[in-house]
């Protein structure tokens, strides 16, 4: 139970750390953006001086954000490990709502608990929002409820 816990968190921590990956990337990269325009400008108005500088300032941003041909696939490659642990998320969720299920099923209600908690927890880790899924849980939840209270 702790280790599909641990799996669970992991999987979360990853969708998060690929996120803020893309969006620090993107923000770096729309920074640089920015100040080639600004050297564009500076150019145009023969400031060679100011040119430099945010010549400098955009490449220094394109570095953070590691803007180069591979970028944009590096970008997609994070939204795609992100996807993956999402699926993965959703897939641990239906198995531990699965073994909750059944373990209600045989009466075994304090296992039943532990995995409908596991299910619960992958769930709204993986950003699940259908109201399907969180009226199954709450159902099975009164079922293995009932049982312990019997």
């Amino acid at each position: 139970a702790e280790d599909m816990l641990a799996l669970i968190d992991e999987l979360a921590r990853q969708i998060d750390a690929a996120a803020l990956g893309a969006e620090a990337a993107a923000g770096a990269e729309a920074r640089g953006r920015t100040a080639l325009e600004a050297c564009t400008g500076h150019v145009e108005t023969m400031n060679i001086a100011e040119a430099r500088v945010s010549l400098a300032e955009a490449q220094k941003c394109f570095a953070t954000a590691k803007v180069d041909a591979s970028t944009e696939v590096g970008r997609a490659s994070a939204l795609i490990a992100a996807a993956e642990a999402r699926v993965t998320l959703f897939s641990v969720a239906e198995d531990a709502f699965s073994l909750a299920a059944e373990r209600c099923d045989s009466q075994d209600f304090e296992e039943a608990r532990g995995h409908l908690e596991q299910a619960r927890r992958a769930y709204e880790r993986a950003g699940n929002s259908d109201m399907d899924i969180q009226d199954e849980i709450e159902a099975l939840e009164a079922r293995i409820e009932a049982g312990l209270a019997a």
